[in-house]
């Protein structure tokens, strides 16, 4: 009966010095686990740091922001490019895709992106951009991220 008691007990939460044992053995294990994540999440974040100091010091990235200052330096220019990008994503992900309405879009838009501070920008950002899903392209693979 003594012994039926004592798992009430502990099962209650009791005090018994075998409960008491194994809630430090528990609090033991829950901060080692949280220490080792910290540990994880620390190499993490200063590899992190790592990439973005190696992407911001890429040529394809020094290339892309000093064309994107160029652009900015030009009033309107940038809201120009911000609405042709929008129209060209809309065209080429709408549910209506045809060719009729692209090969219209690409003629009024000639002109605007044979400006070379366009061109240049947009060629820029595509490079950048492109860089950008290679890595994630590599992390995920790397990880087996389905």
């Amino acid at each position: 009966m003594d012994r039926d008691f004592r798992r009430w007990k502990d099962s209650r939460g009791g005090k018994t010095q075998k409960s008491w044992r194994q809630r430090e053995g528990y609090a033991d294990k829950i901060q080692s686990d949280q220490k080792e994540k910290r540990d994880s999440m620390n190499n993490v974040d200063e590899a992190l740091e790592q990439l973005i100091d190696a992407i911001l010091n890429s040529d394809t990235y020094r290339r892309y922001d000093a064309q994107r200052n160029l652009v900015k330096q030009e009033p309107g220019l940038k809201e120009r490019i911000d609405e042709f990008r929008r129209r060209n994503y809309e065209l080429q992900n709408g549910s209506d895709y045809a060719f009729d309405k692209l090969d219209e879009f690409e003629r009024e838009y000639a002109d605007f992106r044979e400006n070379p501070l366009v061109s240049d920008f947009l060629a820029t950002e595509l490079a950048f951009c492109r860089m950008i899903q290679d890595i994630n392209i590599r992390i995920t693979a790397a990880v087996n991220f389905e």
